[in-house]
């Protein structure tokens, strides 16, 4: 979002907004659903811990952070995805909510430096292979199980429709990020596109942008956050 917004943000707001991002990272940290939810829950926490880390190098805590979202994710991707590539919790809403969260720790981490498509490319291919089965004609998919009607990338459920999601951005997902087939898919959505593009394609926190060399060091009651001048 900083990336994107770019000038859009003065540096007194950006600041602002990576100060209450670092501290939602802490909170992720402290509040994690081992113990309670360790399903989507969990692994939806590890994910936003993992982005944070990634994204924002100059928070205090960010290298820890990528660390341990990247160690949950990688940890329960096994017990959440079935050989057949259902998801356990047998709810075709959590099973697409899984599938978005490994798409885009695919994503980060590969953009980052980090080697993880051999570890997640069986279940992977097996989440993105049992969705296509599932969904029907339309784009629509049966509701069982679970579901609380939300979406984890900016790919609601279709104009109001709670059973429907776009097919054709995960199967160009799948052909693109998974299968390395750029370019192979007929109209080729445009997010996907954005999310597979490389080099200079891509919008990054690189050298000379602007938030990677403020000072974001604050304190808010008598706290200081976790954050340094990255310059």
């Amino acid at each position: 979002m900083l990336a994107l917004a770019d000038d859009a943000l003065t540096p007194a707001l950006r600041r602002r907004v990576i100060a209450h991002i670092a501290v939602a990272g802490r909170h992720i940290e402290r509040h994690l659903s081992t113990w309670f939810s360790p399903n989507t829950h969990l692994t939806g926490e590890a994910l936003g811990l993992f982005a944070i880390g990634t994204a924002l190098p100059q928070c205090l805590d960010a290298a820890r952070w990528k660390e341990l979202g990247a160690a949950i994710l990688l940890e329960w991707v096994d017990r959440h995805v079935r050989h057949d590539g259902s998801y356990v919790e047998q709810s075709t809403w959590y099973h697409r909510y899984t599938t978005d969260f490994y798409l885009q720790f695919l994503v980060l981490a590969e953009r980052s430096g980090m080697s993880v498509r051999g570890r997640l490319e069986r279940s992977l291919n097996g989440l993105l292979e049992y969705l296509l089965w599932i969904t029907r004609p339309d784009g629509s998919m049966p509701l069982i199980g679970d579901d609380d009607g939300q979406a984890s990338s900016g790919d609601p459920a279709g104009a109001g429709r709670r059973d429907r999601f776009n097919k054709g951005n995960r199967s160009a997902a799948h052909a693109t990020l998974v299968a390395g087939c750029h370019g192979c898919y007929d109209d080729f959505p445009e997010r996907v596109e954005w999310r597979a593009s490389t080099g200079s394609q891509r919008p990054t926190f690189g050298e000379g942008s602007r938030s990677d060399s403020l000072s974001t060091s604050r304190v808010r009651r008598g706290t200081r956050l976790p954050l340094e001048n990255a310059s």
